[in-house]
Parts: structure tokens; C-alpha cells; sequence
């Protein structure tokens, strides 16, 4: 684990609160995060790099691609479901079944970074957001490759 990451997971604790994971290309902002032995809970994850990103038309594509290509480690794996103008939206491909409810991942790309979220809803209710629960190895995989297609 890069000793970096662990050492700003380390001295987080267990309070939900903001942990801003500083990396060389840019940030990892867990939003009321509480940092245990083994993982982290968090209600979502803010990638913001140094140097806005293009998600224009195909630049936004191509960078779909890469978050899709490199952030393979999630429950479920991730597909480009929608581009817009200066967005594009990532999704879970097959959401979680379980319990009567469907779960996914959802993370919108745009030019000040990646955002994602974990949501679950019932048949014919409205989602709601739930906690993102990841390993520590998770988060740090997680960061650096957000961190590395910065640089791409």
C-alpha cells in the first residue's frame, strides 16, 4: 500500500468526517468518511485533479473509457451510459441484487474531476444514497488511478 495513502488513512479515525487524500496529480476527497483496520465507509468519493480534464465529444469518451478500463476492483463492473455537453455518466453495467433491492455504482466525470456514489432502490421507489464501503487497498487503488489518468 503506498505509504502515503495509508498514512492519511491512518490518522483519519473512526468519526464520520471529510479525509482529502492529497496525491501528486490531484485529490481524493472521501465525504464522511470513518477509516477502520481493514476499510473505509464513506458516502462518496471526489477525485478533483490539479488541471481540469477535456470531457468534451470524444475526449470525454476516451476518459469515460479510461475510469471504466482502469476501476475494475468495484462489485460490479462500470460502463459509459450517457455524454453530455461537459459531462459524461459512468454506471454500474449489472446492478447488486439483493433483498428485494438493486444497488449500483454512479460516478459522473466532468472537466473538475470524478465523482462516485453508491445508490439502492426498491421496485418502484426512488433511490436513495448509501454508503460507499471499500478496503483500505480499495481506496488506495482507487485514488491512484483517478491520480494516473490525469496525466494520460
Amino acid at each position: 500500500m503506498n505509504k502515503s495513502i495509508q498514512q492519511q488513512l491512518d490518522g483519519h479515525g473512526t468519526a464520520p468526517r471529510d479525509l482529502d487524500i492529497q496525491l501528486p496529480r490531484g485529490q481524493l476527497r472521501l465525504k464522511e468518511a470513518s477509516v477502520e483496520a481493514v476499510g473505509v465507509s464513506t458516502s462518496g468519493a471526489e477525485y478533483t485533479p490539479n488541471q481540469n480534464w477535456d470531457v468534451r465529444g470524444q475526449a470525454g469518451q476516451h476518459l469515460a473509457g479510461k475510469i471504466k478500463d482502469r476501476v475494475t476492483y468495484l462489485l460490479e463492473p462500470l460502463e459509459v451510459i450517457e455524454t453530455e455537453e461537459d459531462s459524461v455518466l459512468i454506471r454500474s453495467s449489472q446492478p447488486h441484487q439483493a433483498e428485494g433491492q438493486r444497488s449500483y455504482y454512479e460516478g459522473w466525470a466532468k472537466p473538475d474531476g470524478f465523482n462516485l456514489r453508491r445508490y439502492a432502490a426498491a421496485p418502484q421507489a426512488a433511490r436513495k444514497s448509501t454508503p460507499l464501503r471499500l478496503t483500505r487497498d480499495i481506496v488506495e487503488r482507487l485514488a491512484s488511478d483517478l491520480d494516473s489518468i490525469s496525466t494520460d
